[in-house]
């Protein structure tokens, strides 16, 4: 008599098990990515988070939801569905964090973006009435042909829009204080590089010390006072 092979399904007991395993991976996963942190650090020293690594954050909570999602479809008891749906609404609460995570990184793009502007401006204003002739990190452009005066009032224009780029991603993240202090230090430099152009223009030479620091922009005055924009 041929003995009877045992079978190989697997037992509703043996299902179970292996669901509630793979939906404790996926929390183990979420905690991992320490979204609550990284949104919301303890302390103002904290750098913000780079686009990379936003992307890659979001990339990986995106595919944590797609995970989750496809397992309620095979959730086979009360019990998995229970577990099921109080991961998926953690998911769900920890969108915002990933939104707000990603806006930023946005901030901080586009924080980046405005300081090598300001930088190009001050070498504008070291060359004045030439044009810079080193390597500039922005992407303002203007014909040589250009009288000094236009070719540098383009530059003020230029750096004035990368300036309420910056107040303009702030305001989606306002509640942080890196961000507000990162906009200080800004409008502070802008102010004073604004001032300083503006004298070069009209033929006087300023160059006031809270804004340069041995040739660099100075990230003095974080605390500050903010100073308005000129229209």
């Amino acid at each position: 008599m041929t003995p009877t092979k045992p079978s190989t399904s697997s037992t509703p007991s043996a299902v179970r098990e292996s669901l509630l395993s793979a939906v404790n991976g996926l929390r183990t996963r979420l905690r991992a990515l320490d979204l609550p942190t990284i949104a919301h650090p303890s302390t103002s020293d904290s750098p913000l988070p780079s686009k990379g690594q936003s992307t890659v954050l979001a990339t990986q909570f995106a595919e944590l939801t797609s995970e989750v999602d496809a397992l309620l479809n095979k959730s086979a008891t009360n019990r998995m569905d229970v577990e099921l749906r109080s991961l998926r609404d953690e998911l769900t609460a920890s969108e915002t964090l990933v939104q707000r995570i990603l806006d930023l990184s946005t901030l901080a793009a586009i924080i980046q973006e405005c300081d090598n502007t300001l930088s190009d401006l001050l070498e504008h204003i070291d060359s004045y009435p030439s044009f810079p002739t080193g390597i500039l990190s922005s992407s303002y452009t203007c014909p040589l042909s250009s009288p000094p005066e236009k070719q540098m009032s383009g530059r003020i224009e230029f750096c004035k829009k990368s300036v309420h780029a910056v107040e303009a991603a702030v305001l989606r993240v306002a509640d942080d204080k890196r961000a507000i202090a990162e906009q200080n230090r800004i409008l502070q430099t802008w102010t004073e590089l604004e001032s300083m152009a503006t004298d070069r223009i009209s033929g006087r030479r300023s160059r006031p010390p809270s804004a340069i620091s041995n040739g660099r922009l100075s990230r003095a005055s974080l605390d500050g006072p903010r100073p308005a924009l000129r229209k």
